[in-house]
This record gives C-alpha cells, structure tokens and sequence, in this order.
C-alpha cells in the first residue's frame, strides 16, 4: 500500500497539483497532476527523486500537452 501526497508547484501564473504515490526516500511516483486554471492528466506514471525534480518533470509535461507559450 502506497502513502499519497498532493505535492503543488507554481510555474508560468498557474498551479500546478500532482498526485504522488511516496516511496520513502523522499520521492516517489506522479500519477497524476491538475493545472490551475487548466487541465488534469491522469493514468501517469513518472518517478522522481525529489519535489525539485518533480517540478521541473512537470514543467515539461505540461508544455508537450499545452505548448511552449503555455
């Protein structure tokens, strides 16, 4: 069984909230993540070390979903 967190990063304006399955070494796995205002994403699966690489992984895959002038 997993322990959740919502980790929320501030990129561009916007929030950004992500779903994170924790592994005890202070990382974890997003599973999904909600842009406010915009969109959410689910069904992720993406593994980060820290909440700093979380963000920056984020940052990127907000900008594949929404463009580089996002």
């Amino acid at each position: 069984m997993f322990d959740y967190q919502d980790w929320t990063f501030h990129a561009n304006g916007r929030t950004v909230v992500a779903r994170v399955a924790l592994d005890g070494e202070g990382g974890g796995t997003i599973n999904r993540y909600q842009l406010v205002p915009g969109p959410a994403q689910s069904g992720l699966s993406i593994k980060v070390a820290s909440q700093d690489e979380a963000a920056q992984k984020l940052e990127a895959e907000v900008t594949k979903l929404l463009g580089p002038e996002w």
